[in-house]
């Protein structure tokens, strides 16, 4: 899917999608959702626009802070506040007046949908079984997980600081040309899902007998590493993680963001101010 022909398809469409990243879950929940609404903008000819100033992964402008934008993006206070992911803020607000500016917004924007309007129909059964047709993008009879991975491929596009900084991980990291790679997440991980112990996944690799010894362990919680370089010596093992990491949560994360771009605006503001 190119993507100038996806902007061009895109902007074509009379009604509108403006779609909340970044609000309440981790990164890959809200871009899956994200995806997945695009897709379905496509199948229904819908314009698709993102709203992610305020998205709880970014730092000033959401999107843009880490990929090379692909479509137009709209922000402001009424979809900083209105604009909710799977609620409609009509029962969720209080007060008469703020009941009243929304209704008098959605009467003024009929052609445009806000997230909590499509949110439960990308997440249904028969949406999932969807097949996708679209003649502009060469696409026809696509079903959901293909159509999605041609937008991925689209839209998850580094920006040139984000790719500076991953080369410089890499390029710090030494890994060796052959390595096996294991993802061991902690932290609030355990309220979905048991955790499952590192020793688990070594009793794979040594049934599989494998040569390599090098092994990469993505994890947020360095715990693991100190285990596994205390329990399989004859491993070598390459992690990102800190030695102060241990276990990522989300609700921890989103507050900490919060200060963080509370003090960033604050920055801004009085290199702003002195400017003038």
């Amino acid at each position: 899917m190119e993507l100038e022909k996806y902007k061009s398809l895109n902007n074509s469409f009379k009604s509108e999608l403006v779609f909340n990243l970044g609000a309440t879950s981790g990164f890959y929940s809200e871009f899956n959702n994200m995806v997945m609404a695009m897709a379905y903008c496509l199948n229904m000819h819908i314009r698709f626009v993102l709203s992610s100033e305020n998205a709880n992964f970014g730092y000033e402008k959401g999107w843009e802070d880490f990929f090379v934008p692909f479509c137009e993006e709209r922000n402001g206070t009424f979809y900083k506040k209105y604009n909710l992911r799977d609620r409609n803020p009509f029962f969720e607000m209080g007060g008469f007046f703020k009941k009243l500016y929304y209704f008098s917004w959605r009467m003024f924007h009929r052609h445009t949908y806000l997230t909590h309007d499509i949110f439960s129909d990308i997440r249904c059964v028969s949406f999932v079984r969807s097949r996708f047709n679209c003649p502009e993008l060469g696409i026809e009879n696509m079903d959901l997980r293909h159509i999605c991975r041609e937008i991925i491929d689209m839209i998850y596009v580094f920006n040139s600081s984000t790719r500076q900084d991953i080369d410089s991980l890499i390029q710090n990291l030494r890994l060796p040309d052959f390595y096996i790679g294991l993802h061991i997440r902690g932290g609030d991980k355990s309220i979905e899902a048991e955790k499952v112990d590192y020793s688990e996944y070594m009793n794979i690799i040594e049934k599989k007998e494998f040569a390599i010894k090098d092994v990469f362990v993505l994890t947020d919680d360095y715990t693991v590493i100190e285990g596994l370089k205390r329990d399989y010596k004859e491993y070598k093992f390459y992690t990102l993680a800190n030695k102060s990491e241990r276990g990522y949560y989300h609700d921890d994360f989103v507050k900490k963001q919060g200060k963080r771009i509370n003090t960033y605006n604050q920055r801004a503001s009085k290199a702003q101010y002195l400017r003038k």
